[in-house]
């Protein structure tokens, strides 16, 4: 069976950052339990010291440094090692979602005239 192609979407740092304070702090004091809760799961995957900058941004209640922390130490790593395994036909940046919308459809109609083949020819090499 053949693999789908895959699209790797893109974000600058701070649009992720943005993102995850738009989905979990709507309210401080629901956003202080949430990540209260989840905190120490991150322990074993983090350095002590990552560890304890996440604690720290908790305490002061900066969620903004929580949020880069956890992106820089724990997500991108973690991405980055799944990314290295696979191929993509398409790398999209999303800082503008309408952007790359249009990208993503011009490649989709191109890719429909010239036949599937062009998925396997055009894949992005790994990084």
């Amino acid at each position: 069976m053949q693999q789908a192609p895959q699209i790797l979407l893109e974000a600058p740092l701070e649009i992720r950052i943005q993102h995850l304070l738009k989905e979990y702090v709507k309210e401080e004091n629901q956003a202080l339990q949430f990540f209260r809760s989840r905190l120490p799961c991150f322990r074993k995957y983090l350095s002590p010291s990552v560890f304890s900058s996440l604690e720290k941004a908790l305490l002061q209640k900066d969620f903004y440094r929580l949020a880069e922390l956890l992106i820089r130490h724990y997500y991108d790593p973690r991405y980055q090692h799944t990314i290295r395994k696979k191929s993509f036909v398409l790398r999209v940046d999303t800082t503008s979602l309408s952007e790359a919308v249009q990208k993503i459809v011009h490649f989709i109609q191109e890719s429909s005239q010239n036949g599937p083949s062009l998925f396997v020819q055009n894949s992005v090499s790994k990084k």
